[in-house]
């Protein structure tokens, strides 16, 4: 396992390198790969980079950790990857960009049925498509209610979160939806008690969702049985 982590945070870190310029360029409404031989490198490293760097090598560690060597890790690290860009984008340009949210259902379904097929087993496959539904449908319909604090990226990404966390297990669906809005709320009273925002600012809300999904893939089941254990106890 350790060398799964280890190996797998090592990639992450590459893949990292290239996140920049997708940041960069999809908000830009550029191509989200660049052709030519400059391509096949990575650019190198400055102050801006690093952060994404870091992050996306954590997030693959901890993808590797939880997931090991199976045949879902790499639909998942794919979600790491993407997760890291949408977020950054989100808080730069409070957009979560269709060039990234549209083709991730597409690879994402397609990766998860690979792992299906692999595994001999339907069920994940099934219950990760149920998912998809009820988190994009939970999502759409408070986007309904309040529009103003709601937006349909946001929807979007509920559908592709739902995917992943429903291959996992119904117990992940909740826990990560649950997530979302309490680490939200957290980063609004945070923000509001530097005096970086009030109760009119608007937020971007995708990284507190994305977040909150990596909280569940790695301790979905140890926060429900924690906090379960706490109410019976």
């Amino acid at each position: 396992m350790l060398a799964a982590v280890l190996s797998i945070g090592l990639l992450g870190a590459l893949v990292g390198a290239y996140l920049p310029g997708v940041i960069e360029r999809v908000p830009a409404g550029q191509p989200v790969l660049t052709g030519g031989p400059a391509a096949a490198l990575p650019p190198p490293a400055d102050r801006r980079s690093l952060p994404v760097i870091i992050a996306t090598g954590a997030v693959f560690a901890l993808i590797a950790g939880r997931l090991g060597w199976s045949a879902e890790l790499p639909a998942y690290l794919y979600l790491g990857a993407v997760g890291v860009a949408l977020a950054a984008i989100d808080l730069i340009h409070h957009r979560l960009p269709n060039a990234l949210t549209l083709p991730s259902y597409v690879i994402s379904a397609i990766l998860l049925a690979v792992a299906a097929l692999v595994r001999a087993a339907p069920g994940p496959l099934l219950r990760a498509l149920a998912g998809l539904a009820v988190l994009y449908a939970f999502y759409y319909l408070l986007m309904l209610i309040y529009p103003a604090g709601m937006g349909f990226g946001d929807v979007k990404l509920a559908g592709i979160i739902g995917l992943y966390l429903g291959w996992l297990g119904w117990t992940e669906v909740v826990v990560g939806g649950f997530l979302g809005f309490v680490i939200g709320a957290f980063a609004g009273l945070g923000l509001m008690a530097v005096c970086r925002a009030n109760r009119k600012t608007t937020l971007p809300f995708g990284p507190a969702m994305l977040l909150g999904t990596l909280v569940a893939i790695v301790a979905g089941e140890w926060i429900a049985d924690w906090y379960l254990g706490g109410i019976t106890g």
